[in-house]
């Protein structure tokens, strides 16, 4: 063995010294390659599958929501990530129409059953890849479940 090899099968604090850098090497450029992807993203939606943008979301989300056992009638609201310089919670044109959803707010008729709210909390969980402490569920109100229309008797 003459050479590089040689010297490497000799010296055993330069051997080490050539493997750590080898590690290194591999793990920069494993970490700059994005890691190992299975398919999909982080929060379970592939980034080929982007969610529906701004109202779409909302109805296919709530469309979805409605149909879960005891549910009733569901409305939803998504709120996404603000844009600089926003101000005040409903400030339409600060959000970002397919930005990130920060958090969800379903209103629904069979919310004040638990089972029927922690179920309506799971679907939105599972369907956005959120946190759970991201989603808020309530019940709606009366005069909401009779179409809206508020009885002054």
């Amino acid at each position: 063995m003459s050479g590089f090899a040689g010297k490497l099968a000799g010296n055993r604090r330069l051997e080490m010294l050539v493997y750590c850098a080898l590690i290194l090497t591999a793990a920069v450029i494993f970490a700059a390659a994005g890691g190992i992807s299975c398919g999909g993203s982080a929060n379970g939606v592939s980034e080929k599958e982007a969610l529906p943008e701004g109202d779409e979301l909302e109805s296919r989300l709530g469309a979805v929501l409605s149909s879960i056992e005891g549910a009733g009638r569901v409305r939803v609201l998504l709120t996404r990530e603000r844009s600089e310089g926003a101000s005040g919670a409903f400030a339409s044109a600060a959000y970002e129409e397919n930005g990130p959803v920060n958090g969800v707010i379903v209103v629904a008729d069979g919310a004040r059953e638990l089972i029927v709210a922690s179920r309506l909390r799971e679907a939105v969980v599972t369907a956005l890849g959120i946190d759970a402490s991201r989603v808020s569920v309530f019940t709606m109100r009366a005069e909401e479940n009779n179409g809206g229309a508020f009885n002054a008797d």
